[in-house]
């Protein structure tokens, strides 16, 4: 299904079989983490603000864009407005902290190499998949799934209990920050 934006400027689809809608077009914020030269955060606050203004609510974004700097510069952005957009980002995605900085990220961002970037792929995956959904702006993560043993595993992993405790475990040695917003009743514990 096609719908105009109530401004007349992006059309939106319907996810088929939900009330979801989506904008025909996705800001792409790696540009706003400083991928291949820096962009200010008055730029970046403009390019969201335009894109806000042209009708797009679909962000794209992800921890590993600009070491969070996309990350945080999206929330701030948004911050202005009221929320009916759909922010999609990763999950299995770590920040560290770099042991020895050698000054710039070397992965294409423009932005100093304080953090490094981890994968975590097998240690913590029902959190992983909850994780995102402990905000309250968050409804839905999407999971890449090849093959129907992924869907099954996923779905499990969905499906599996996260402990209270988990949040705070983390935060201890340093894997959530601690400016990281969790909340434990959030998520769909079963």
């Amino acid at each position: 299904m096609h719908k105009t934006d109530r401004r007349g400027s992006t059309r939106q689809r319907t996810i088929p079989g939900t009330s979801v809608a989506l904008t025909e077009i996705s800001f792409g914020d790696s540009v706003i983490g400083n991928l291949y030269g820096a962009t200010s955060d008055d730029e970046a606050a403009a390019a969201v603000a335009a894109a806000w203004d042209a009708g797009v609510r679909d962000f794209d974004t992800a921890p590993h864009y600009g070491l969070g700097l996309s990350e945080r510069r999206l929330g701030s952005a948004l911050a202005a407005y009221r929320r009916d957009d759909v922010v999609s980002a990763k999950v299995d995605r770590l920040l560290l902290a770099t042991e020895h900085p050698a000054g710039v990220d070397p992965e294409g961002f423009a932005v100093p190499d304080d953090l490094r970037r981890s994968w975590d792929f097998s240690t913590l995956p029902a959190a992983a998949i909850a994780f995102p959904l402990t905000r309250p702006a968050i409804i839905t993560g999407t999971l890449g799934m090849r093959s129907s043993q992924q869907v099954g595993r996923n779905a499990e992993l969905h499906r599996a209990p996260v402990r209270d405790g988990l949040w705070s475990d983390l935060r201890a040695p340093g894997l959530i920050s601690p400016g990281v917003p969790t909340a434990a009743g959030r998520v769909r514990c079963h």
